[in-house]
């Protein structure tokens, strides 16, 4: 792929050179050629990158969202009564936690939420 790059750019700086030494095109249109030619390739490669980077990025978009879509893996639980709570309360006593050892994030916090100030 990158070989037949080379060849066709080649190909056309040849065909400019010809132009010049047998049609009588001026050296200074040949190297303006040149230079516009060499500038213009960097961003047609950073074109066909961009190409392949958002393909690459839409591969895992689909991905998400066939994760997104499936169907629950869980079983359906509607034909079971509706849990009824009458006096529950949720308690966490001496609760520690840290990502790294000996950089504790929570060190032994307790709470317990009072049914009257919680959100219904």
């Amino acid at each position: 792929m990158e070989d037949a790059r080379r060849f066709r750019s080649r190909g056309r700086i040849d065909v400019r050179g010809y132009s010049v030494v047998a049609m009588g095109a001026t050296p200074g249109q040949f190297f303006s050629f040149l230079t516009a030619f060499l500038m213009a390739y960097e961003p047609a490669k950073r074109l066909a990158r961009l190409n392949i980077e958002l393909n690459s990025n839409l591969i895992g978009a689909r991905k998400l969202l066939e994760i997104v879509d499936s169907p629950s893996s869980e079983p359906l639980d509607d034909d079971k009564p509706a849990l009824r709570l009458t006096d529950a309360r949720v308690e966490l006593r001496d609760v520690s936690f840290a990502y790294r050892p000996n950089e504790p994030v929570l060190s032994r916090m307790s709470l317990w939420p009072s049914r009257e100030r919680s959100p219904r």
